[in-house]
């Protein structure tokens, strides 16, 4: 049968069995390699087992004569221990009770006489009374009534309690015995029929270690795989390589292979995680928003048959927004009629004495005048451009505020008339054609050379390649520009002719009042044009629907 040791290394209980005794088992515990010892089989004699003390030992037989036996012992009457006795008590003989526990029987001595005869010794039992001491008197109870009626009332529940109440280990040798009236020595055949009932855990059993019966051995000289068996296990092989002498080692364990069992392996409960809301993406709510605001511009356009959108065909009024819209805002309205006030009163005195001093302050006046005008026009160009609601940035009362933008001006100008104006004078002389050239080239390059003196930020480069760029990316701003500025130049010059006719003095005034809108409106359109390019540059490059070279190389050889 399986015995039960310990494990040397983690002292836990591992069973053996007989079939590994003497040989070299794992802890399954530490897995620790340990050799179990050998177990001798259980032996039916009784002659050696001197602890059981159930039956008598035989008598020993009488010693023969002539050997050396021990000396004897004369058991008389007259021994002085017989007569012992307690004061009041009479002695008699075998009075005196034995301390021997129940159910053990003891061996009664011998003692041979002097003619080898045995000798029977008394009974253990009264053997003692010959001293002349008496029994004991009884113990008394020394529980009182109050203590009897205390059990009495709390016996029951102090037996359930210890009845649920499971002892400590170790507590039974070293504490009180219980006396007759503890509850709990009342019931230990229960307790005792309840610890058999309940059979103890066997400790697990160690597996045995299994060694490779063939395996490799590694020659220390030139490094070749031999192969040996278990049985050379010490001895020397050749190795058939070089030649030399290898000594087999022990045979390594083989690896035991775990196996699960998966009938009765722990299984575990998954549930599906619970679904939580999604976050809304915000693209998408953007998205939908501007589906629903073209579904809703869609139904507005069934509910309403009569307005058509047509993007080929140009809108007059958008047009008209566009090149007047600036003055829809005040302070230009107010720029506007102070400045021709301001300059249409002078004028209109001066032609009307028709005095040589008057003249010449007229000019000087209108030199101020349309420096004037275009600081105005520079401040509504900027605003224009950058998007603003009104315009805020008014040259200041002092001229030197200003001048940097008239010098802008005026060197643009300068740039687009003056070669054209010495080319045309060289060849026909100061004739109408001159004037016709210098002002169309003035219309012509004017826009071009101030956007990009403004956009290099300096009058000496003019120019920019934004702005070049800006001619084939912004066509229809630049279309829209020429297109717009060309009727107002054309209008201003009709009016110009039709007041040819009238007063000196009220034509003078109408044409200073018309000549300062339309320069308004004609900064408005640049800056509307400096807008638009801006936008078309920060916007990313377009891709080009034309194959790359090589592909197109590749084509026309096919």
């Amino acid at each position: 049968m399986p015995q039960t040791l310990h494990c040397p290394q983690c002292t836990k209980a591992v069973s053996v069995g007989d079939d590994s005794s003497g040989k070299r088992v794992k802890c399954p515990h530490c897995e620790k390699v340990f050799l179990a010892p050998g177990f001798a089989p259980a032996s039916n004699d009784d002659d050696d087992d001197w602890l059981q003390l159930d039956n008598d030992p035989p008598k020993t037989a009488a010693p023969v004569a002539g050997t050396n036996s021990p000396p004897t012992v004369d058991v008389s009457d007259e021994d002085p221990f017989t007569d012992l006795s307690l004061p009041g008590q009479t002695p008699a003989s075998g009075s005196v009770q034995n301390s021997a526990l129940p159910g053990e029987s003891r061996p009664h001595a011998e003692t041979p006489d002097s003619n080898g005869s045995d000798q029977e010794l008394p009974d253990p039992d009264s053997a003692f009374d010959d001293f002349g001491l008496s029994d004991l008197p009884p113990v008394p109870d020394s529980s009182s009534d109050d203590e009897a009626a205390i059990l009495a009332k709390f016996g029951s529940a102090l037996k359930d309690f210890t009845a649920n109440v499971e002892p400590l280990p170790g507590t039974s040798a070293g504490g009180s015995r219980p006396g007759p009236s503890d509850p709990r020595s009342e019931s230990p055949a229960s307790t005792s029929a309840d610890a058999r009932a309940t059979p103890k855990a066997s400790p697990p059993s160690a597996d045995a270690v299994e060694y490779a019966s063939e395996y490799r051995v590694k020659c220390k000289i030139c490094g070749s795989n031999l192969y040996a068996k278990a049985s050379q296990q010490g001895k020397k092989i050749t190795c058939s390589d070089c030649h030399s002498q290898v000594t087999v080692p022990p045979p390594p364990k083989i690896k035991t292979k775990i196996k699960i069992d998966v009938e009765n392996a722990k299984t575990f409960g998954f549930e599906e995680a619970p679904q939580q809301a999604r976050r809304g993406d915000p693209y998408r709510k953007s998205a939908n928003e501007l589906l629903q605001q073209a579904e809703l511009e869609e139904e507005q356009k069934d509910k309403d048959p009569t307005v058509v959108y047509d993007d080929d065909t140009p809108s007059i009024r958008q047009w008209a927004m566009d090149v007047f819209g600036v003055f829809l805002d005040p302070s230009v309205i107010v720029h506007w009629l102070g400045l021709s006030t301001f300059a249409a009163i002078p004028a209109f005195i001066a032609l009307s004495f028709e005095s040589p001093i008057l003249l010449v302050g007229l000019v000087i006046g209108g030199l101020v005048l349309a420096a004037l005008v275009v600081s105005c026009g520079f401040a509504i160009m900027q605003s224009v451009a950058n998007q603003h609601e009104s315009v805020s940035d008014w040259p200041e009362a002092n001229p030197t505020a200003w001048m940097d933008d008239l010098v802008v001006a005026v060197s643009a100008a300068a740039l687009a008339g003056v070669p054209i104006w010495a080319l045309t004078t060289f060849a026909f002389g100061p004739h109408l054609l001159a004037a016709a050239g210098t002002m169309f080239a003035i219309y012509a390059l004017f826009p071009f050379f101030i956007l990009s003196m403004m956009d290099m930020q300096s009058i000496f480069v003019p120019f920019s390649p934004e702005v070049a760029k800006s001619v084939s990316r912004c066509q229809e701003s630049w279309g829209g520009l020429y297109l717009s500025s060309g009727l107002l130049f054309m209008g201003l010059f009709l009016l110009y002719v039709a007041l040819s006719a009238a007063a000196a003095g009220p034509a003078v005034a109408i044409a200073i009042f018309a000549t300062i809108a339309v320069a308004f409106s004609y900064f408005a359109m640049i800056g509307r044009l400096a807008y638009a390019i801006g936008q078309a540059v920060n916007e990313p490059a377009r891709v080009s629907e034309r194959p790359p070279r090589e592909d197109r190389d590749a084509g026309s050889a096919d």
